[in-house]
């Protein structure tokens, strides 16, 4: 009888969920369709640090693209957010980010707002990405815009 019930799909207001392995009776939900661009992560190379958390230098030889950790941005247990919502940070300031015990959680989600619109206008004045026809101050500001952008292909690497 376990063994029927475990692989019978449930029908939940009409999504279509699978019972999650081993008998947890917990449900796995579907992953979102997740926007990824190696081009967009690779430009972090030698761009300054947005982030700032630390007092330390921030050598921008060692920048990386730094994921927001928010899940209004696809973030999950074992996901990652849209590769749209990033930040450029160093080595320290990333650690800072994702293991500091010095920053509570709203303080780091409004580091990470600030550092993504900081990296998204660095991108724009540098001319490291196309943005086509759309707007350049929405495309800082607006999170839900940035990434509506970029899946429909007006925004390209340069």
């Amino acid at each position: 009888m376990s063994t029927q019930l475990e692989n019978r799909p449930i029908i939940k207001k009409g999504v279509k969920y699978k019972r999650a392995p081993r008998n947890t009776g917990a449900l796995m939900f579907p992953k979102q369709d997740m926007y990824r661009n190696q081009k967009l992560l690779d430009l972090a190379k030698g761009m300054p640090c947005t982030l700032l958390i630390t007092a330390g230098p921030h050598d921008p030889e060692h920048s990386v693209s730094c994921h927001s950790n928010s899940s209004r941005h696809g973030k999950a247990k074992s996901q990652k957010a849209h590769d749209a919502y990033h930040a450029h940070g160093c080595a320290a300031c990333h650690h800072e980010l994702d293991f500091g015990k010095s920053l509570s959680r709203y303080a780091r989600e409004m580091i990470m707002a600030w550092a993504m619109q900081r990296t998204r206008q660095n991108l724009i004045e540098r001319g490291l990405i196309d943005i086509g026809k759309c707007d350049a101050v929405s495309l800082v500001t607006d999170d839900s815009y940035w990434l509506q952008c970029w899946r429909s292909g007006e925004i390209r690497v340069a």
